[in-house]
């Protein structure tokens, strides 16, 4: 048989003795346990990652190792720094932040031009900086921040499945891309630049709250596919949200239906319908593709103020012409 190794001060019956079963029966009171039986136990709990770090702890503590801390109430700056010894890309993975635990509600967080996936984590920061041509990749839970930031460009923000990303804002030239299929993006304040964004799928993009706005700068695109998807404005306290089209607008049909930016509600604040003052600027350039789609009068833009132009109109796919009311941008396809 091998030697120990590495249990010098440690009772070595007690190691011997240390396993889920074990755990399951004097910390859990399960009388004769398994491991299916607790996995099926911790699965019925209300909230059973507070089982795995309550074993987590009590293995760690049994091999003479100091629990995992997750009581931090003090906000300070967390860095994603990608633990060697595992996968070193989920945000998940305590040990992939230089704390040694997950950030918490308040907290400012650096990528560092990391890729990173989060899969459950639901939390508010203060700040998120992601660095240089990196990837967050949200697929569950909800991360917000107040304040988002690049150190340079072309990091991107990937939202799928039931994955929320939610920013109070943005004003730096940073070319941050946001990708959502089938999942949510929120602006809960006021974008002046350096956001693009991409909808497909059952994506939502809330681009623009009671009392906010988003500026789709020149240079920037809002690409959306399909009539599924859903863009534009929700909100209940009545304020005025806005969007100025400067940059690039491209609507793809797809399956015969073509997507529209308009108020919708996304279920943030439950039942309730929209009840804002949403205001459209059209300007720059405005793509269409209106391949599959019968002929007929289509709203592409509807809000309470529709104002201006688009400087430019492509339509392919088909034929068509645009036209301007105070509340609407419609496209006829002939």
């Amino acid at each position: 048989a091998n030697a120990n190794r590495n249990v010098d001060g440690l009772d070595t019956a007690v190691l011997n003795d240390t396993s889920v079963q074990r755990f399951a029966e004097t910390v859990l009171g399960l009388s004769n346990p398994t491991i299916r039986g607790f996995s099926e136990h911790v699965i019925a709990q209300p909230a059973p990652w507070e089982v795995g770090r309550a074993f987590l702890n009590w293995t760690r503590t049994r091999f003479g190792l100091a629990p995992v801390d997750s009581s931090r109430t003090a906000n300070q700056t967390v860095v994603f720094s990608p633990w060697p010894h595992a996968e070193g890309f989920r945000w998940d993975n305590r040990r992939n932040w230089s704390t040694g635990y997950f950030p918490i509600d308040g907290d400012r967080v650096e990528l560092a031009s990391h890729d990173v996936r989060s899969p459950v984590h639901t939390l508010r920061l203060a700040a998120l900086n992601f660095g240089t041509g990196n990837r967050l990749h949200i697929s569950g839970g909800c991360i917000g921040a107040d304040t988002v930031s690049a150190t340079g460009s072309g990091a991107t923000v990937e939202i799928t499945r039931a994955g929320q990303f939610r920013i109070g804002g943005h004003a730096a030239a940073s070319g941050l891309q946001i990708s959502v299929t089938d999942g949510r993006f929120f602006n809960m304040g006021t974008v002046t630049a350096g956001i693009s964004a991409i909808a497909a799928g059952f994506a939502e993009l809330v681009l623009a709250t009671g009392a906010g706005a988003f500026t789709l700068a020149a240079g920037e695109t809002l690409t959306l596919t399909g009539g599924t998807c859903r863009c534009g404005f929700d909100g209940t306290d009545g304020g005025a949200a806005s969007l100025t089209l400067s940059g690039t607008l491209t609507m793809t049909a797809a399956a015969g239906a073509l997507p529209q930016i308009r108020e919708f509600r996304s279920g943030m604040w439950g039942e309730t319908a929209p009840n804002l003052a949403s205001t459209v600027t059209c300007g720059g350039t405005l793509n269409v593709d209106v391949t599959g789609v019968a002929p007929g009068t289509y709203d592409l833009i509807r809000a309470d103020a529709v104002a201006g132009s688009f400087d430019t109109v492509a339509i392919t796919g088909g034929a068509g012409t645009l036209a301007y009311t105070a509340t609407q941008v419609r496209l006829t396809v002939t």
